[in-house]
């Protein structure tokens, strides 16, 4: 009987075992579809023919289960630019076999930055305006506001260092390079590269926290900030209550010092994806289906161990700098534009008190949703966004 290996051995994209989309040689090596065409469906351990593996029905695994040992075995010769699907008749692009899910009208082209391979995706016509996610989504998180931004603004789109698409190394015990400043700094290279000196950007979660980051160390080129669900970080840590403490888990439990977290959550993964994109939500199915499941496929092993050296990165690094800033005097220098959800636990009329502390143009409002904006709250912010940018 099949062992039914759980991962592809390149880029550990899950296979699930009663699902299509693995190939396999006589000896079970496993590849998702998107590696084993670029192998031209020839296993390089063995040199046998790779085959499509056959799916177990769901119904047999109780009694019949996979194996869940994971054989993760990185190429470097095995690194393939994004390609189109997984297969005939499929239009979803895959990069290192995971889902891209770009967003219609959006040109994507490869950037790399250091040790980050970017692929941002841009598309209308005007000012730039960059837009960034947040946890545990990716750039498909925009897919119903960019487009109502693109008659008036060239607007780009990338995954934030780590996340979906944009691959990196593994970061530091204290999550040396994934700190803001670096993750902001690689950004505004990407920008650079795209043909944009200067842009406006917004950022949700994540997302913002890499955005107040670029605006305070490098003003000259970001002409206008939107933050989305989000005050600073050193603010974020004092201003925890046991009221609202449980609503940070990730905080602190990605936080962890390396492999904890990462064994924590990767064991657990696809259900703590799911529960972070309910729970936090005003409506639990606030989420389409297939962007749950799109978050869901591109949380990898991969991506999980370099989300959690951002999460430590916070804690240890960008959580002192930006006390040093504010001890400092240092300001945001372009106009703020503050959004929070209504339905958000966590958060109040504050957000705009706290935003002055450190801008002296502020303006925003809570927007009738729950943490999670762009997608339950697109036409208001979207509006709301396009009066900001100009």
């Amino acid at each position: 009987m099949l062992d039914l290996r759980p991962g592809c051995e390149h880029c550990d994209r899950n296979l699930p075992p009663d699902r299509e989309g693995a190939w396999i040689c006589t000896f079970e090596c496993t590849w998702c579809t998107s590696c084993a065409a670029t192998l031209a469906h020839v296993c390089p351990n063995c040199g046998g023919d790779l085959q499509p593996r056959p799916r177990r029905p769901s119904g047999l695994l109780p009694t019949y289960p996979a194996t869940t040992e994971r054989v993760h075995k990185p190429r470097p010769d095995l690194i393939q630019p994004a390609s189109s699907g997984p297969g005939p008749g499929s239009s979803a692009p895959y990069r290192d076999g995971v889902a891209v899910h770009g967003i219609d009208g959006f040109e994507y082209e490869p950037v790399v930055v250091g040790q980050t391979a970017y692929r941002p995706g841009r598309a209308g016509s005007g000012p730039p305006v960059l837009l960034l996610h947040g946890f545990p989504q990716t750039h498909h998180c925009w897919r119903l506001v960019a487009p109502r931004l693109t008659g008036q603004s060239t607007v780009v789109v990338c995954d934030l260092k780590g996340y979906g698409e944009s691959r990196s190394a593994p970061g530091g015990p204290l999550g040396e390079g994934y700190a803001k400043r670096e993750m902001a700094s690689e950004l505004v290279e990407v920008m650079a590269r795209l043909g944009f000196d200067r842009f406006s950007v917004v950022g949700h979660d994540r997302g913002g926290r890499v955005a107040y980051r670029m605006a305070l160390d490098h003003p000259q080129v970001v002409r206008r900030l939107a933050v989305l669900n989000v005050i600073p970080t050193v603010d974020q840590f004092e201003r925890m209550t046991p009221e609202t403490a449980l609503d940070y888990l990730p905080f602190f439990l990605l936080a962890q010092p390396p492999e904890v977290s990462e064994r924590v959550v990767g064991a657990s993964a696809a259900y703590l994806a799911r529960h972070f994109l309910t729970a936090w939500a005003a409506h639990p199915d606030a989420a389409a289906p297939d962007a749950v499941e799109h978050y869901v496929d591109a949380f990898t092993p991969e991506a999980i161990t370099r989300i959690c050296a951002e999460y430590r990165a916070a804690f240890h690094l960008d959580r002192p700098l930006d006390a040093a800033d504010r001890a400092a005097g240092r300001r945001i220098e372009c106009p703020v534009l503050v959004h929070w959800g209504a339905e958000e636990g966590g958060m109040s009329n504050e957000p705009l008190d706290i935003w002055r502390r450190w801008a002296d143009d502020v303006e925003g409002s809570p927007l009738d949703s729950g943490h999670f904006i762009p997608e339950e709250a697109p036409e208001a912010l979207g509006t709301s966004l396009r009066g900001f940018l100009g």
